[in-house]
């Protein structure tokens, strides 16, 4: 029992002899914790901000069960068969390398008064001794790995296109507003590609039906000239039958042609676009992440924390120290 007293009593000394540490080395502990708070501004203050930019794109087709995409009508026949996973889908094509060396090439205009230039100097990839093909793609690499995002929110189901952009609001707008422009564009010429392809072969088709057609047309109008009295004969009546049969499918074929045909016309010049930009990107107002106070906050829990274990050490090597030399007196004592 005596010796849980005086263990007690030695933890409560211990406490007592660091707390009297804390408070003779206030200085330096108020110190620490300044350091770490004014550390904390010179890194908010040096760091290079990040402008984000965002895109809110819905495709059109009715709602599914996956939120309010729904199934894009212009791309649905290249996805895979049974997959409808949109967010893949756009995610490739806005970082595809058509895209990208659009993107690369192109002249932005940046700044106050504005200055022209590619992504290569606003990006500030540029390099000397660099070719132009390394440099276009170091600008590809890094717009697919740090700067271009697509992605789904789960709980409105829109696709929300994200562009991070060091140093210049304008250009984070300008270049989510060009990659949904693009979306937009790259629909309707596949669309358009695909319809126009489609024409030419129904129309390749349709020539050579139309051919068939007059042909079996011909044979059973000559076939009825010879032979006016058919009907009194079974192998004559079988030959009509198989002609009759040829023009039959001929006219079907031709017919379905003719409808296919008309129904590309329409979606051909059909101007109704399946992607919908619902919010277009606007100027940042100001760099993404955590503003001044929080970083002022965590500086002073860096230096807080930093104070503690510096005094703590001291006050241990201290503590370590008077044990030490306590002990050697009580040998000295014995002896």
């Amino acid at each position: 029992m005596a010796e849980y007293q005086d263990s007690g009593s030695q933890m409560k000394t211990e406490s007592i002899d660091l707390l009297d540490t804390l408070l003779i080395h206030r200085k330096m502990f108020l110190v620490l914790v300044l350091l770490g708070v004014l550390g904390a501004a010179a890194i908010f203050w040096t760091r290079v901000p990040i402008y984000k930019a965002e895109v809110t794109i819905l495709p059109r087709g009715g709602a599914s069960s996956t939120g309010l995409l729904g199934r894009l009508t212009g791309f649905s026949d290249i996805l895979p068969q049974g997959d409808t996973n949109l967010e893949d889908l756009y995610g490739k094509i806005v970082i595809s390398d058509a895209v990208l060396d659009s993107l690369s090439l192109r002249e932005w205009s940046v700044g106050d008064p504005p200055e022209q230039g590619t992504l290569v100097r606003w990006l500030e990839l540029d390099d000397e001794n660099a070719s132009r093909e390394v440099q276009l793609l170091r600008t590809k690499r890094e717009l697919r790995s740090e700067v271009i995002r697509f992605h789904r929110d789960f709980q409105t189901g829109f696709m929300v296109l994200t562009v991070s952009v060091p140093r210049y609001p304008r250009l984070a707008r300008d270049l989510a507003n060009g990659i949904a422009d693009y979306l937009n564009r790259f629909n309707i010429e596949y669309r358009t590609k695909k319809s126009r392809d489609k024409r030419a072969f129904i129309e390749e088709r349709l020539a050579h039906v139309d051919v068939a057609l007059e042909q079996a047309s011909a044979r059973i109008a000559d076939f009825r000239q010879k032979n006016r009295n058919f009907h009194s004969s079974p192998a004559l009546q079988a030959r009509h039958g198989e002609l009759e049969r040829e023009l039959r499918a001929q006219e079907t074929i031709w017919v379905e042609l003719k409808r296919q045909y008309e129904l590309v016309k329409i979606e051909e010049n059909r101007e109704t676009l399946t992607v919908d930009v619902l919010d277009r990107a606007l100027l940042p107002l100001g760099p993404s992440g955590p503003g001044l106070i929080i970083f002022l906050i965590f500086g002073g829990i860096v230096g807080f924390i930093v104070a503690l274990v510096v005094l703590g050490g001291r006050w241990l090597r201290q503590d370590i120290r008077q044990r030490m030399a306590g002990r050697e007196r009580m040998v000295k004592d014995r002896a």
